[in-house]
């Protein structure tokens, strides 16, 4: 699909034909290549088909693609402001002006849905919270059927942990779910969320076909006609099960040569295998069009995956009558895999593999009919009108979502209550179901934690007026300074950020002046504390959530202390600082959590109680246990202590640049009235406000102001 022109240049009409106007937020889109990026742009050209209007939102990836373009379809897209991470396999928005302005134009549109392709990128959350500051129903679709990896179990644990913290924090707003198979609805169930249908990976068979090269791939690999040509395509990683199909090429019926069609840290193995055995044959990276014409010489299409959504792949060796060979994964069920024609392997090993390929070389006429049947069954079946159908399908029972401000999903809700403990965990349940407004603003405990917070503000800042230490309300505590002047009536913490110089200051200060009242908890004072933040807790009470249940740390009502580190103003040296604390900040977290999600019930307590077992059990590993990642991630932070920088942040929150500011933006703070007593904010704090909540100067409706809510609040002697 060819783009018509690099400057935005389209009229916002877009006729009166049009039944519906969607926005697509895709963290990936062409160019970069991908199943994601092919699903995007497929469910996108049959909804323009139907007469929509369609807006891709994704990520610039590259400044030479433009910000702004309309294929050839009519589909326009936008490219919002990003750092690739991860070589671009994860996009982390930048929420600069150039991005704010981005969609403030696409919201110029009148869009009335939202579609949000994968839960776990910064623009998913980003596309759901759009959504949601704009009253619009929005979909998620998911496309895995198993956590994200890097082939490294330490960052793959570090990544499951981010990666059901973007699922909290985007399942918080209240979207609708759905999957690409399902096996992809299956695994939503692994973070407690519900699948609303299945929108299905399809494929314009004929079209693909044509798309075919020319190129005649048995004569170029030496494959005769008595012999089996088996395609393996995709990324060359161990999760896609390359090692095992290199190990099955040794037991292989003579004839057979496998032909490995992609590029990754695997492929130099397959080419060492080509050099010393003569049925391996490393291609690399193929276009697409020599992709389509592998697949049409070869025999089978060979897919021992890990996780797949919905194998893109797996759809275009159907169509070009590759009989399929694959592990049960996304796509599997759908395509009739195992009972219309094809083998389902019972697992990935080379001996599964290698007794699937004598199948094929052995029975020749049988394997052509079954890649016939599962040609047809594409032709017919697989289209991305019935696609677009499903989608309206699952809008057609999808609620709009009510706008929500961060503050109010920052922690999990409580299920179990301690006894004899005092909580406001009830009557917040009882107010979000009756939608009542007033509740949380008169519940006599939150009142009582209001006062006891105000009381411990007021020594706070006592102490840091003696000393000179700066601070700044930040966050939700700073909405409630400048909308209300003081709590948001149904919030139950106060935010903090300090210089972290002047935060090690307070820490000693307060071991000195006032250890009867008050003491400091961080990961330093309290190995067993598993965050980045510290607290300045009220000695003789308890505040404790179930995520934090059973971990070794004083869990009184506290001040939230973030410590705000000085970052490099050099680009590379700004990515090492910021990328590498943050996830040695969450392999901390994924050693330290016996179980982070203990206040959600069914399946996704139960997955998630696992997950943290394997990630505590990995990190305690002999030659591993020692290491602190916590500490380690300090150092990175601290590394320009002493340097004096233009961009200063938290990079340990959710996302890895989410809290970074310019310094001119922060300081030299201002006073504000908070209750009966004034307050520091940032110089520009309406400015960050608008980065960081969009329109946070108008409260949500009172089913949707939800607090922290801990199973456990005990006002000890404050009562």
């Amino acid at each position: 699909m060819g783009e018509a022109g690099s400057e935005r240049t389209g009229d916002l009409g877009t006729g009166s034909n049009v039944t519906h106007t969607y926005v697509i937020f895709s963290a990936l889109y062409a160019p970069h290549l991908g199943g994601v990026e092919a699903y995007t742009a497929g469910i996108a050209h049959a909804l323009a088909a139907q007469g929509n209007h369609v807006i891709i939102a994704t990520s610039r990836l590259s400044q030479d693609d433009p910000a702004w373009c309309m294929l050839d379809d009519g589909v326009e897209v936008f490219r919002l402001p990003c750092t690739p991470a991860m070589g671009a396999r994860l996009p982390l928005p930048v929420h600069n002006a150039d991005f704010r302005t981005i969609l403030g134009q696409i919201a110029l549109y009148a869009p009335d849905r939202v579609v949000v392709n994968t839960r776990f990128y910064g623009l998913s959350y980003d596309g759901v919270s759009f959504a949601a500051q704009q009253g619009l129903p929005v979909v998620v679709l998911e496309h895995g059927s198993a956590h994200l990896t890097l082939g490294n179990t330490l960052f793959d644990k570090a990544i499951q942990t981010y990666e059901h913290q973007v699922t909290d924090r985007v399942s918080a707003l209240g979207p609708t779910f759905a999957g690409v198979s399902q096996a992809a609805c299956a695994w939503l169930g692994h973070f407690g969320i519900e699948a609303a249908g299945v929108v299905p990976n399809a494929l314009d068979a004929a079209a693909y076909r044509e798309g075919a090269s020319s190129r005649d791939f048995r004569t170029e690999l030496g494959v005769g006609e008595a012999g089996t040509l088996i395609a393996i395509v995709g990324r060359m990683v161990p999760e896609k099960g390359v090692d095992a199909v290199l190990e099955a090429a040794h037991y292989a019926p003579e004839g057979t040569v496998f032909a490995f069609a992609g590029d990754g840290p695997l492929l130099e193995a397959a080419k060492t295998a080509q050099a010393q055995m003569g049925n391996v044959r490393a291609l690399g990276r193929l276009s697409a069009a020599d992709v389509s014409a592998l697949l049409r010489d070869s025999d089978a299409y060979l897919l021992p995956s890990r996780s797949e959504g919905f194998s893109t792949t797996l759809l275009e060796a159907c169509a070009m009558g590759a009989f399929p060979i694959a592990t049960d994964v996304g796509g599997v069920a759908e395509l009739g895999i195992g009972t219309r024609g094809g083998i389902v392997l019972p697992d990935a090993s080379a001996v599964s593999i290698a007794a699937a390929v004598q199948v094929v070389a052995e029975l020749p006429d049988e394997v052509r009919a079954q890649a016939k049947a599962l040609q047809d069954f594409v032709d017919a079946e697989c289209s991305w009108e019935a696609s677009a159908r499903a989608l309206d399908d699952v809008f057609a029972h999808c609620p709009a979502p009510e706008a929500k401000e961060r503050t109010t999903a920052k922690r999990s809700r409580a299920s179990k209550l301690a006894p004899g403990a005092a909580t406001v965990a009830a009557a917040a349940a009882e107010a979000s179901a009756a939608g009542d407004e007033s509740t949380f603003e008169t519940d006599e405990k939150l009142q009582q934690l209001h006062r006891v917070l105000l009381m411990m503000m007021k020594d706070f800042a006592d102490l840091c007026a003696k000393h000179e230490l700066t601070w700044i309300v930040m966050y939700g505590s700073a909405i409630g300074a400048l909308r209300h002047g003081g709590f948001i009536p149904w919030d139950d913490d106060i935010d903090i950020c300090m210089p972290r110089a002047d935060l090690e200051r307070l820490a000693s200060l307060v071991a000195a002046e006032a250890d009867e009242k008050y003491l400091i908890v961080n990961a330093r004072t309290h190995p067993g504390y598993p965050l980045a933040t510290t607290r300045f807790v009220l000695r003789g009470t308890e505040f404790r959530d179930s995520a934090l249940a059973g971990m070794d740390f004083p869990s009184g009502i506290f001040l939230d202390l973030f410590p705000l580190d000085n970052l490099s103003d050099n680009e590379g040296a700004f990515k090492r600082q910021v990328y590498g604390s943050w996830l040695l900040n969450k392999l901390a977290m994924a050693k330290q959590f016996e179980n982070p999600t203990i206040a959600r019930a069914g399946a996704m307590g139960a997955a998630m109680g696992a997950a943290a077992t394997a990630a505590r059990g990995a990190l305690n590993l002999p030659g591993i246990r020692g290491i602190d990642p916590n500490k380690a991630a300090e150092s990175l932070l601290t590394k320009y202590a002493d340097t004096r920088t233009q961009r200063i942040g938290f990079p340990c929150d959710t996302f890895p640049n989410g809290c970074i500011y310019d310094i001119d933006d922060l300081l030299p703070v201002r006073w504000v009235p908070f209750e009966d007593m004034e307050v520091p904010v940032a110089a520009q704090a309406e400015k960050l406000l608008d980065e960081y909540y969009g329109d946070w100067m108008t409260p949500p409706p009172g089913n949707a102001r939800r607090a922290h809510y801990p199973d456990i609040l005990d006002f000890g002697p404050y009562a």
